[in-house]
């Protein structure tokens, strides 16, 4: 920005500064907004990832203790063996979602295959809700990552506005407005000064 001895303190000048100024501000509420609405969508991310972290974690715990008790329950080769060759295929399909001006990344998972397929006849009940508690907390867990990689990026673009926001509000609106006074304090100097230099000829044409 042209510093105060740059800028030559005219009416032009003075139209020019107050446009700059008012497109400033304009720019800066713009920012302002945006930042609150980013502020509610990452509280909104940050409840909603806090909710699913827990209940990805109590899947897994839950899934676990019963793979635990299903163990206890029969030959640990014979549950090695179920396994060991899992009938499942797992594909993850990466897409984005808008928010604001940010995409952020969506997971869908897909899953498919017989996960019982085994004989239920040598296998106790517990193994079949331990391996469908586990296929729910994969399925939790990928949609966990995708939920906090957009917390990441969105708690990024608020820092990036609030930078913004900063600039405008403590920086470029109140130099502007400070270069304006100046204007106006010269612009006034200067018609005062005009004003006096008019009468004192007027003056001196009535005395002649």
């Amino acid at each position: 920005m042209a510093s105060r001895q740059q800028i030559k303190p005219n009416r032009m000048e003075l139209l020019k500064l107050r446009k700059r100024l008012q497109i400033a501000r304009r720019g800066h509420k713009l920012l302002k907004d945006k930042q609150d609405k980013l502020i509610q969508e990452l509280m909104a991310l940050t409840k909603e990832e806090r909710k699913l972290r827990q209940e990805t974690e109590d899947a897994f715990k839950s899934g676990l203790g019963l793979f635990a008790i299903a163990e206890a329950e029969m030959p640990s080769d014979s549950l090695e063996s179920i396994m060991e060759f899992p009938p499942l295929r797992t594909s993850v399909t990466l897409s984005t979602q808008q928010i604001l001006n940010l995409k952020v990344p969506k997971f869908d998972v897909r899953i498919e295959g017989d996960p019982f397929d085994y004989n239920f006849a040598t296998t106790p009940g517990d193994l079949d809700l331990a391996i469908a508690k586990m296929k729910a907390a994969f399925e939790k867990m990928t949609t966990l990552s995708a939920k906090e990689k957009a917390i990441l990026l969105v708690a990024s673009e608020v820092e990036l506005t609030r930078r913004r926001v900063n600039v405008l509000e403590y920086m470029l609106i109140p130099q502007l407005e400070e270069i304006e006074k100046d204007i106006v304090m010269r612009l006034t100097l200067a018609e005062m000064e005009n004003i006096s230099r008019l009468q004192r000829v007027k003056e001196i044409i009535r005395q002649h």
